[in-house]
């Protein structure tokens, strides 16, 4: 799995909740900050451990609330007559790792 397949299902999964949640600015920004980190990687291999060098560090519960968003956006979908069986899948995956 690439950063890039991970920030696409993130971007997913954050279209999808602000069409339903109302975003609290601390969770905007942890949004923005998310796809930011992930988008500035151009999947190369050889800068992957220089730009984890030069990211800013994220704390545990920073880290926990982005997890806690994921698996918020997975109930919703779930919970959709006609929800996205792909996204879905891809948001199990992530929720069991």
């Amino acid at each position: 799995i690439t950063l890039s397949s991970v920030s696409e299902i993130l971007s997913s999964c954050y279209d999808h909740l602000d069409q339903t949640v109302h975003y609290s600015s601390k969770q905007t920004r942890y949004q923005q900050y998310t796809i930011a980190q992930l988008d500035s990687d151009d999947g190369s291999d050889e800068d992957e451990d220089m730009n984890t060098e030069s990211r800013s560090q994220i704390t545990a519960s920073e880290a926990s609330e982005a997890s806690e968003v994921v698996k918020m956006h997975h109930l919703y979908e779930e919970q959709q007559d006609q929800g996205d069986q792909s996204l879905i899948q891809q948001l199990n995956y992530y929720d069991t790792g």
